[in-house]
């Protein structure tokens, strides 16, 4: 199976699931995710808003009651190495749609954080692998955002996690140079780091 084919059958199998599925799926994913270590320890947080029947992290920010965990949202960058900034999410935050489709918010520019001060990134995606391949939407923002990670001083921070439904997992993916492995992958079944 191509990638291509392989990237349609996961949307089309994500659509199939209902909204109080994925709710359902997204509240048990939640509840691992947030008693891992790898969550407890993070205080800056990148998160992403679902699309399309995506798993949806966003009750990490609106339950958290621990007032020094910040989360951030991916907002497209003008600059090419590095595609998407990330910006504080508040009660207050406003939001616009971009080029698309995607709501991200409307930002100042003290509310935008360095990646490498991110402690926890939360990752969309289409399939990944055990080994922590994983397959995006194919534009590559979150490869370019996070290639520093090939540097063996910034391999372990910020830790980015795959955050899928189970039937996401691929026995094995086909990889490309510039693709970043994950550090941990969550599903409604299991949380697993590498």
């Amino acid at each position: 199976m191509s990638i291509q084919q392989l990237r349609q059958r996961m949307k089309k199998q994500r659509k199939q699931l209902s909204v109080s599925q994925q709710q359902h799926l997204s509240e048990k994913m939640v509840m691992l995710l947030s008693s891992s270590s790898f969550y407890q320890a993070a205080r800056n947080i990148a998160l992403y808003l679902p699309i399309n029947g995506e798993a949806d992290p966003c009750q990490l920010f609106h339950h958290n009651r621990d007032i020094s965990k910040k989360f951030y949202l991916p907002v497209l960058s003008s600059c090419a190495e590095q595609p998407l900034d990330f910006i504080q999410w508040h009660e207050k935050t406003q939001f616009k749609t971009n080029i698309y489709g995607i709501s991200e918010p409307i930002y100042q520019a003290e509310e935008s954080i360095l990646v490498t001060q991110l402690d926890l990134v939360i990752m969309p995606l289409l399939a990944f692998d055990p080994k922590g391949n994983r397959l995006g939407m194919g534009g590559g923002y979150y490869d370019r955002s996070f290639s520093f990670k090939r540097q063996t001083q910034h391999r372990h921070s910020p830790l980015l996690v795959a955050y899928a439904y189970g039937f996401q997992m691929q026995t094995q993916l086909v990889t490309q140079a510039w693709d970043i492995p994950v550090d941990a992958y969550v599903t409604e079944n299991q949380f697993h780091s590498m």
